[in-house]
């Protein structure tokens, strides 16, 4: 069996980090930005679900972050009852803009081919396909400021998890079934506006961020956590430095 390290650096200008925790005005607005990445996706999603706050996705993200390690949580279902877990990690310095990190995943759209499900040569599109996996309907985030940033040995850098459930990034699946909107909800939820199934705005409902834990996924495929087509949002990172980020993604291709 053999193991085999890839690095794969992307650059993008974006903002940074600095705040030490998430107030609720930045978590609505990180929720926000994913709800609105995902009503917007092309081709048109009939299956994409709108993602609610999950309180206990939350605590395992800010326990992470707490660590201030540039690296991934390996397990962060373990505390999580009813399903798998994915997550996404950014790491910054400078001033924090809520939001910021969720846009820079989403820019990946750019590098991504739906038809084919497959990412540009060189190129990452892991936490594109995160933000946009239409069962992962959970999102918890925690923030962190480090004075020092483990495995890349910054100063006073910002570390952002994001964790989401059910995860997303199964291997040789799309992130969603294109079509029309809301027109192949799961569960029989048919609750549709900003082209999400089960929509608060739908039957009135606030959509305020919620403790709930949980939920279930209809697959039995394993996570993707060693590339594949799209790369894995599990093990793909970001880092920002003076306003430029850089995606560094781990590939271990084992073969027997």
């Amino acid at each position: 069996m053999q193991s085999l390290s890839v690095v794969t650096i992307l650059l993008f200008v974006g903002g940074s980090f600095g705040a030490t925790s998430l107030s609720q005005d930045q978590i609505n607005t990180i929720l926000q930005a994913h709800n609105n990445y995902r009503s917007a996706v092309s081709p048109t999603a009939a299956n994409m679900e709108y993602m609610e706050w999950d309180d206990s996705l939350a605590t395992i993200a800010q326990s992470w972050a707490d660590g201030c390690d540039f690296a991934h949580n390996p397990s962060p279902e373990a505390t999580y009852s009813g399903s798998s877990v994915g997550e996404n990690i950014y790491a910054g310095t400078g001033s924090y803009n809520a939001g910021k990190e969720t846009e820079n995943w989403n820019s990946e759209v750019s590098d991504y081919t739906y038809s084919s499900n497959s990412c540009a040569s060189g190129r990452v599109c892991g936490h594109y396909t995160q933000v946009v996996w239409a069962s992962s309907n959970k999102l918890g985030c925690g923030m962190k400021l480090c004075s020092t940033l483990a495995t890349v040995n910054w100063n006073n850098a910002n570390l952002v998890v994001c964790n989401y459930a059910p995860a997303g990034n199964f291997r040789g699946q799309k992130p969603y079934v294109s079509g029309t909107s809301c027109t192949q909800c799961a569960n029989g939820n048919d609750n549709c506006s900003d082209n999400l199934c089960g929509s608060p705005s739908a039957t009135g409902a606030t959509g305020s961020p919620s403790g709930n834990g949980g939920g279930s996924s209809n697959t039995t495929s394993t996570p993707n956590q060693g590339g594949g087509d799209n790369g894995a949002a599990r093990h793909a990172s970001m880092l920002s430095l003076g306003g430029v980020v850089v995606t560094l993604l781990i590939l271990n291709m084992m073969q027997g």
